[in-house]
């Protein structure tokens, strides 16, 4: 039995093309062509590229927020884009998406405990009012809301930023995915709590056999959380492989140039250089 829960063929999603109100054709701009690749149970595949590269074009895609204009999406075997109505709506709980503005993501009108109900519902399991209860407080603890009791009754614009994205979590994994689909979910949170979030992607994973389709521009966050990595740029992959293998020994240019771009000064060059005043002249 193949362990691939995700196989994607020649994906593509252009807009334009149609005739303009003056009667002209407008362009078609092509923001994903051909992208293919398969996601393997339990692993963790990072997408990286530069703003307009394409990566969360590809995301929208794959859980079918967008419909594309090409190729093939097979999930678990089955064809995701062929899928209608009550297939579609089951099919759709095997993969959920973490946005990457926690904020925007979560309804400001529900409570915590009512954003996470709604994946519960739509499972259309019998739950009691205290089953309910349990579970939503089970999925709080999953991502560290402890105590639960603390967080339910709240709204989003009462907790921040951080506390936020977990929450966008816990309703993720309520609906009880085989793949989460995270589209730059720590480039919005302050530096202080992002290690702490990509460290609860990396527990769940674990505790739950989860796979990832991991969406940053950012390397050391692919280097954190993925076990390979496909390159985006202008809507391609242009490379694909192993993370250790393309960030440490990139063959594409534009891999060189992502890598090269975000390589960090050595303190080290620094080390033994005296402080100067501020506004002070340095020595001639």
């Amino acid at each position: 039995m193949s362990d691939v829960i995700l196989s994607v063929r020649g994906l593509g999603k252009s807009y334009g093309g149609r005739r303009g109100l003056l009667g002209g054709s407008m362009p078609v701009k092509r923001a994903a062509e051909d992208v293919s690749f398969e996601l393997h149970r339990g692993e963790s595949l990072g997408i990286v590229g530069e703003s307009g590269s394409g990566k969360s074009t590809v995301a929208r895609l794959i859980t079918r927020l967008v419909e594309p204009t090409a190729g093939s999406v097979t999930l678990a075997g089955r064809d995701f884009l062929a899928m209608r109505d009550e297939e579609l709506r089951s099919y759709r709980q095997r993969i959920q998406m973490v946005f990457q503005d926690p904020y925007s993501s979560l309804n400001p009108r529900k409570t915590i405990a009512e954003s996470i109900r709604g994946p519960l519902l739509e499972r259309r399991e019998r739950l009691s009012q205290q089953d309910m209860r349990e579970r939503v407080q089970r999925h709080l603890r999953d991502v560290g809301l402890n105590p639960p009791e603390r967080y339910t009754e709240r709204f989003p614009k009462d907790l921040s930023g951080g506390q936020r994205q977990r929450v966008g979590i816990a309703r993720a994994i309520a609906a009880e995915p085989d793949i989460i689909v995270a589209d730059e979910p720590v480039s919005a949170l302050d530096v202080s709590v992002r290690a702490q979030v990509l460290n609860l992607f990396n527990d769940l994973r674990a505790r739950k056999g989860l796979s990832y389709v991991f969406i940053s521009h950012d390397l050391d966050v692919i280097r954190s959380v993925c076990d390979r990595v496909a390159v985006m740029q202008a809507g391609l992959v242009v490379e694909i492989g192993q993370v250790r293998q393309i960030l440490d020994q990139p063959s594409h240019p534009y891999t060189r140039q992502l890598i090269a771009s975000s390589l960090r000064p050595d303190p080290s060059l620094y080390r033994d250089r005296p402080m100067e005043r501020a506004g002070a002249q340095p020595a001639r």
